[in-house]
């Protein structure tokens, strides 16, 4: 058991350290905590640490819903990595880091094509505003790491330059070896399944398909 405990203690000393080299407002830190009415606990729990006065007071609260606070401290006095790891281990305190520095993030693609798109942002009622999605995730996978696939009842190229790295393909089936390795009632199904032709060959074309394909993908 102490191996253990000094095992967290190290990770959360890690973690104290990696947060303390990224970019944020010297002596101030935001803090969830589990009840919101004890903030001014924390505050006078963490007056002193080590034998030193702290400064730790409330600024303001940030979230109601969220229970988070934004506290501030005298840098000059304690240790930033000695106060944020010990907010950390405060009873009350569920999450605590520094007040990092906002970077605007701004995801244009580099496609040479892209301003002829109108159609993701076009400063109209009825555009997508593709790249306001952008700035907060360009897909993969979801929150439990699943890959995300989306389907487009339309015909088009999946062999484009754009698209046919993103193609999406049947893991569980071998491609052109006769057999049903999935088990799921069609054969060599390693692309899709074609209900016309009864394989997985799609025919092909540049069409509108292929727009739509662009604009999700």
């Amino acid at each position: 058991m102490r191996r253990f405990l000094f095992l967290m203690a190290l990770v959360i000393s890690v973690q104290s350290f990696a947060q303390s080299t990224m970019p944020h407002e010297s002596g101030e830190i935001i803090v969830q905590i589990s009840n919101p009415e004890l903030i001014q606990e924390v505050v006078n729990d963490l007056s002193t640490i080590e034998g030193q006065e702290t400064g730790l007071e409330v600024i303001k609260e940030l979230s109601k819903p969220m229970q988070v606070w934004h506290l501030k401290f005298n840098p000059d006095a304690i240790d930033e990595v000695v106060m944020l790891r010990t907010l950390k281990q405060h009873d009350l305190i569920t999450i605590a880091q520094f007040n990092h520095f906002v970077q605007k993030r701004e995801t244009i693609p580099n496609d040479p094509s892209f301003a002829q798109q109108w159609h993701h942002m076009n400063n109209a009622d009825n555009d997508i505003d593709s790249e306001l999605a952008w700035d907060v995730t360009t897909g993969g996978t979801t929150a439990f790491g699943d890959e995300i696939v989306v389907c487009v009842i339309e015909g088009g190229n999946l062999n484009h330059p754009d698209l046919v790295d993103n193609k999406w393909v049947n893991e569980l089936e071998i491609p052109n070896n006769g057999i049903d390795d999935d088990d799921n009632g069609y054969v060599d199904d390693y692309e899709g399944w074609n209900v016309q032709s009864n394989d997985d060959n799609f025919a092909a074309n540049n069409g509108h398909g292929t727009n739509v394909f662009g604009m999700i993908g």
